[in-house]
């Protein structure tokens, strides 16, 4: 364990891990919550229940490393991990010093979020460190609306699911004009990307004036335009409309390839509460990058 990235002696943190407060459980089988040393130090614990998980959490460790060895200021610093790669330590942001967690957005909270993804972007990676960030898990010929297309089964879910939903019976989906309009983006993955920010990834600190970014085993180096419509999107659904002051940051073939990727996703066949939930989550996702596609086509006449 290079010493140059941690504070403190793993096994201290080891022999506290019972003692884990605020447990929960995300879409991944992992155990995370505050601890607390001895000597009164707090800290964020997440420890891979799985070997899948763990093979993402050695990932996730090694891009602490590289965002602390660049002195990238807009995550928390990389205290301990384990000797297998399977846990790790990393600064708190709690709620108690001010940082908010929830899904309540404002102008300021955005902008700040913004800043960070800027700072990230700016980061010049080593040969040596570029390989880390490279990744199959979203790749440019990975198009939900072909998927869509090539399956009707999928595609036929899709459809239950928006004939359901108000909004969804209003977008009068036609996977052959969706298809053809998702051609119209192509990747340019030339900065180091987060691809997964949201509320519970950006803690922000109003006394700050500061968004934090956390979870990186998506970041990669890709297209910076999956990154701010992906979260324009998750700001939308927040309530916090963004067609005005954001108009310039909205890309339409973007949100047109985000919403075929999350409705593919959202199709996904699940028995497990947590994964419902997130094909649920992915499913309002898509609809509403759809619903911005057609808002602002319609509103400023493009097609």
């Amino acid at each position: 364990m290079n010493s140059d990235y941690i504070d403190i002696d793993w096994p201290k943190v080891k022999n506290k891990l019972d003692e884990i407060k605020n447990y929960s459980v995300g879409y991944t089988n992992s155990s995370k919550g505050i601890l607390s040393l001895n000597n009164g130090k707090t800290m964020f614990v997440k420890k891979a229940n799985d070997q899948l998980v763990s093979t993402w959490t050695k990932k996730e460790i090694e891009i602490y490393k590289v965002l602390n060895k660049h002195d990238f200021f807009y995550t928390p610093k990389l205290l301990s991990y384990s000797e297998d790669f399977s846990c790790f330590a990393i600064d708190s942001l709690t709620a108690e010093d001010g940082w908010d967690w929830s899904n309540k957005w404002s102008e300021a909270r955005l902008d700040s979020t913004f800043r960070s993804i800027d700072a990230l972007a700016s980061i010049q990676l080593s040969e040596t460190e570029k390989p880390l960030f490279t990744s199959d898990k979203i790749r440019d010929f990975i198009n939900g609306w072909q998927i869509l297309s090539d399956n009707q089964k999928r595609l036929n879910s899709l459809l239950r699911k928006l004939n359901t939903d108000p909004i969804g019976r209003t977008l009068n989906l036609n996977i052959n004009n969706e298809l053809n309009f998702s051609h119209k983006f192509r990747f340019n993955n030339t900065t180091l990307v987060h691809n997964d920010i949201r509320s519970d990834n950006c803690p922000y600190s109003e006394f700050r004036n500061v968004a934090m970014l956390v979870d990186w085993p998506w970041a990669v180096i890709g297209d910076p335009r999956i990154d701010c419509n992906s979260l324009l999107v998750h700001v939308q659904l927040s309530g916090f409309d963004v067609t005005k002051d954001y108009y310039n940051k909205l890309d339409l073939p973007t949100l047109q390839w985000l919403a075929g990727y999350w409705f593919s996703a959202s199709t996904d066949e699940e028995t497990e509460p947590a994964k419902i939930h997130l094909r649920n989550h992915q499913f309002l996702s898509g609809l509403k990058a759809l619903e911005l596609v057609r808002l602002l086509s319609s509103q400023y006449q493009i097609v």
